[in-house]
């Protein structure tokens, strides 16, 4: 972990609410773009967590500044709590967090912005326990805060294709009316973030720059001979658990790798799976992903919310065919192409699971046909300049 120059004028800094950066959408994305855009600085300034131990794998082009107040509900060491409790402390102390970072971003001077907070679903818990009024206020506190006064990026993590809450949609009203570039991951992201610029009088540049993976660390690897076909999961803890419980007990004659990332008590029950057969890794970073993955036969993803997701990127770069849930966005997931689409049901998962366990022909024909689109599509190499097209022009 790096602490900032503070004359890093020519940088970039990234707001995030939390940076691990384990098996987390925003956390990976914001990894690929300061390890890949090698000729320009970069700040990411987070959240102080608890029991997580971090490795600075970037280098002195990048630091990374945790600010107070300590995030007592991601990491390992993270509180039990009731999740209206959860939702209506950790997120209010987002928002101080991020009022200091918005000081921080002045003190250093950088040359833009590129947020990824997205914290203000808070303010619907506090529905019923404040007056209207009051609750307004803390809104148009929040949306304060969350301007910046350096030109801004705010980067939509899927956020246009979900039903959001009224404050949420607020926030991104916000973004399209105060930033200068708001990013989509999604095409459909994309087109709904230009329908609602031109209903809220946005003035924000919107453009559709896909998730992207380092292909050439994600690549092919031709399983060795001590290697016995595995199923594997990848993902938050706290996500789709017990399907995957469930295809584990159903598919009794296969091997399982789990990927997990989470805190202690979060993980507590994915060690009660653990056998001869289920392998458990926890909190990996993302440079031991590619060999972790190497094991692996065939993924499942039990994603619910809409959009692209970044197991399924990196698992189809790989070669890997996947099993993932019905949904919008789903591509580079094309059932019966690049892997299956099922139903969100561990008896569907557990059926299209050992389809593609048993027909190695099939297996091979969806993973290469995958891994040439993420190659074509979604491979650094492609994104990432666009990215730093987006940075170049708002430097000018």
């Amino acid at each position: 972990m790096t602490s900032p120059d503070l004359s890093l004028h020519d940088a970039v800094i990234h707001v995030t609410p939390s940076y691990l950066p384990v098996l987390g959408g925003k956390e990976t994305y914001i990894y690929e773009i300061v390890s890949g855009l090698k000729d320009r600085r970069f700040v990411v300034l987070s959240s102080k967590i608890s029991g997580m131990r971090l490795r600075d794998e970037i280098g002195s082009r990048v630091g990374i500044l945790r600010v107070g107040p300590r995030d007592f509900y991601r990491g390992p060491k993270s509180l039990p709590s009731p999740a209206r409790l959860r939702l209506l402390v950790g997120y209010t102390l987002s928002l101080v967090r991020l009022s200091r970072q918005r000081r921080v971003t002045e003190l250093l001077g950088a040359s833009m912005i590129h947020s990824h907070w997205s914290d203000i679903g808070f303010v619907e818990a506090l529905r019923g326990i404040v007056p209207e009024g009051t609750r307004e206020r803390i809104i148009e506190m929040a949306l304060t805060v969350a301007s910046f006064q350096k030109p801004t990026i705010f980067t939509d993590h899927s956020m246009f294709l979900q039903q959001v809450s009224p404050s949420e949609h607020r926030l991104l009203a916000h973004a399209l009316q105060t930033y200068e570039v708001v990013v989509c991951v999604e095409q459909e992201g994309a087109l709904r973030a230009k329908e609602m610029a031109r209903e809220v009088g946005g003035s924000a540049r919107v453009e559709y720059i896909p998730n992207c993976v380092n292909t050439d660390a994600f690549s092919p690897v031709d399983p060795s001979g001590d290697d016995r076909p595995t199923i594997c999961y990848m993902g938050r803890a706290n996500k789709g658990y017990d399907l995957i419980f469930e295809v584990i007990r159903r598919l009794r004659e296969y091997r399982f790798l789990l990927l997990v990332a989470g805190d202690q008590r979060s993980l507590a029950k994915w060690k009660t799976v653990v056998s001869d057969r289920v392998r458990l890794i926890v909190n990996s970073p993302p440079s031991d992903l590619p060999d972790l993955l190497a094991k692996a036969t065939v993924m499942l993803n039990p994603i619910l919310i809409p959009g692209i997701s970044r197991v399924t990127l990196e698992s189809l770069a790989m070669g890997i065919p996947v099993v993932a849930a019905t949904g919008t966005s789903r591509f580079p997931l094309v059932s019966g192409r690049t892997g299956i689409l099922a139903e969100p049901t561990a008896e569907a998962f557990a059926k299209a699971a050992r389809e593609l366990m048993e027909d190695e022909t099939r297996r091979r024909r969806y993973g290469n046909e995958g891994r040439r689109i993420v190659v074509e599509n979604f491979s650094n190499r492609i994104v990432l300049p666009q990215i730093a097209s987006v940075y170049g022009n708002l430097a000018s």
